[in-house]
């Protein structure tokens, strides 16, 4: 099928007698799925409103072609329907995929903001060479999105066996991904994001919701009407746990010292909030926690009355 400004291709390479068929299909949804994540990011750095969409054109077997047609439909901007701005941003988005596909392949990991840098001033100049808002004003894509959107690539290609490859074709030209990217954990991006680090360690009582009885992963917890993971780093206590000493249920509650990390990004807005509980004091029982409940409510009752 020969492509225009509307139309790319994604394809993923493969062996016939391949195992696992399934997981071949799975990578190829989940790489449409992030074509289009990255074709609405995009949309937005352009700084107008356009509805953004994909649409099936036609598929080829022996690899796995598939072609796929944007649809761009301006949404009350009159300015945009005084040109042919449809085959402008079709031009832009193809290229911006390219850009962020070429960037990741440039990095075997992306490790800090510098490595992301290049890709954003890349799209950033597409943006500027569409000349399509009179302002001339474009929005950079936020660091939290592109290193999300390189995540999704990543792990697009995590699944693949050996002979395997995922790429994208376009008219401009097209990118095979290298098949060695490495894994970004949304741990690690949110190092990657944060600037300040603030700690605080204080006595909660958190609901638990799922204990973790491997001892390897969070705790399901919930306070108040907040949903929480923590891991619990007092071993003294979670070893009496594991060895089934000590008794905890859904609906039960730890009362415990709980660290709190809370990190702030460049904007000093919040990346993100972790928990450690570091000691835990007590276990309440769900008859228990009634009862307290029930004399705070009668407590309250009583302060109202003398007032």
């Amino acid at each position: 099928m020969e492509l225009n400004q509307e139309t790319f291709c994604v394809y993923l390479e493969f062996e016939k007698h391949s195992k696992n068929p399934a997981q071949i299909f799975s990578t190829m949804s989940n790489f449409i799925e992030t074509m289009k994540e990255i074709d609405s990011m995009l949309v937005e750095s352009l700084n107008i409103k356009i509805k953004q969409d994909l649409i099936l054109e036609d598929l080829e077997i022996g690899s796995i072609k598939v072609f796929l047609k944007n649809t761009l439909e301006a949404i009350d901007n009159n300015d945009l329907k005084k040109f042919d701005w449809k085959s402008i941003v079709g031009k832009f988005l193809h290229k911006g995929k390219e850009a962020i596909l070429c960037g990741l392949n440039d990095i075997p990991k992306i490790e800090n903001k510098q490595d992301i840098q290049a890709i954003k001033t890349e799209i950033i100049d597409l943006a500027k060479d569409t000349k399509i808002t009179h302002l001339d004003i474009y929005k950079p894509i936020p660091d939290e999105k592109i290193l999300s959107i390189c995540s999704k690539v990543v792990e697009n290609t995590s699944s693949l066996e050996k002979n395997q490859h995922i790429g994208y074709i376009s008219q401009y030209g097209g990118v095979k991904i290298r098949d060695d990217l490495k894994v970004i954990s949304s741990s690690e991006i949110e190092e990657i994001l944060t600037k300040n680090i603030l700690e605080n360690e204080i006595i909660m009582i958190l609901k638990v919701k799922k204990p973790d009885y491997l001892g390897e992963s969070m705790w399901e917890l919930r306070h108040e009407d907040k949903a929480i993971a923590a891991k619990i780093v007092d071993k003294e206590w979670l070893k009496k746990f594991q060895n089934k000493k000590i008794a905890v249920g859904p609906g039960d509650s730890l009362k415990a010292d709980v660290k709190i990390k809370v990190m702030y990004g460049y904007d000093n807005e919040v990346v993100g909030t972790s928990y450690a509980i570091t000691k835990v004091h007590d276990v309440l029982r769900v008859e228990v926690q009634k009862q307290l409940e029930l004399f705070d409510k009668k407590e309250k009752t009583d302060n109202n009355a003398l007032t």
